[in-house]
C-alpha cells in the first residue's frame, strides 16, 4: 500500500496537467480581457470628463443670456 502510494506520488497526472494548461489558459484570457476593459473604462472616463466640460460651459452660456 505504503509503495503503491509513493509511486503514485511521484508519477505524473497527465488529466492534472491538462487541466492545469487549460486554466491558465483561461487566466490569461481572462488577463486580457482585463487590460481590454481597462483602456475602454479609461477613453469612457475622458470622454465623460470632455462631456461634462461641454455641458458646463452650454449652461453657463445659457444663464448668461437669460
Amino acid at each position: 500500500m505504503d509503495q503503491a502510494m509513493e509511486q503514485q506520488a511521484g508519477m505524473s497526472h497527465p488529466r492534472k496537467n491538462i487541466l492545469d494548461m487549460a486554466m491558465n489558459n483561461e487566466i490569461a484570457i481572462l488577463h486580457k480581457q482585463l487590460r481590454t476593459l481597462q483602456i475602454e473604462k479609461e477613453e469612457l472616463q475622458q470622454e465623460n470628463e470632455k462631456l461634462k466640460k461641454a455641458l458646463e460651459r452650454k449652461n453657463r452660456e445659457l444663464l448668461r443670456n437669460l
